[in-house]
């Protein structure tokens, strides 16, 4: 995460230097970005990027970071930040969000999509941290009984990710076919794993 110096700059120097990561990361995977264009787009030294940050991870998780406090922003504005939902319930109210952080900024998605392209141990990391969010939540609907207690939590965060998360991401998906779409796969999946009461 950046350091103090970063915190001490002028919100406008700030901004320059998050949109120049944004863009970059956006525009190439994080294996192939470039911390030379993004020093180069925010006009600060090699001296100062390091005076603000460690390396390239560094202001990448940086850059995460913002666009989570966005995401968390539209959640609450939409209302849907129930931290008691279930997994279900949570990964679509996750996914409205995203097409509504897209709305206002589509280098916000490029930036998922080509972390999800990315093989490189860093990101694996990353993603790992994420999925490891998602099965906490598909163990706590178990001890809750909404979930069968023998379904394999890797199992179905693989299906639902393959099945339907990735078809987020497809260029100019139609927001309203998707989430009827994903409606109906959560119909499906919610049947399949919900613990008979």
């Amino acid at each position: 995460m950046p350091k103090e110096t970063f915190y001490n700059l002028k919100d406008e120097k700030k901004q320059r230097i998050f949109e120049a990561a944004v863009h970059e990361f956006s525009s190439r995977k994080f294996s192939e970005a470039s911390l030379n264009q993004i020093v180069k787009a925010a006009k600060i030294s090699w001296g100062s990027f390091y005076q603000y940050f460690d390396d390239k991870e560094d202001i990448y998780l940086y850059v995460l970071k913002e666009i989570s406090r966005d995401k968390w922003a539209v959640l609450k504005q939409a209302g849907v930040e129930d931290m008691d939902a279930d997994f279900f319930d949570t990964i679509r109210e996750k996914i409205v969000a995203l097409f509504e952080l897209g709305k206002r900024n589509p280098d916000y998605a490029h930036i998922a999509l080509l972390q999800e392209m990315d093989d490189n141990e860093f990101i694996r990391k990353l993603r790992g941290d994420s999925t490891k969010r998602w099965k906490d939540i598909i163990e706590r609907d178990k001890q809750r009984g909404l979930i069968k207690p023998e379904i394999d939590a890797d199992v179905m965060i693989d299906m639902f990710y393959n099945f339907v998360l990735l078809n987020f991401y497809r260029v100019g998906l139609d927001e309203k076919k998707y989430l009827g779409t994903l409606d109906n796969a959560i119909k499906i999946m919610r049947e399949g794993v919900s613990a008979n009461k």
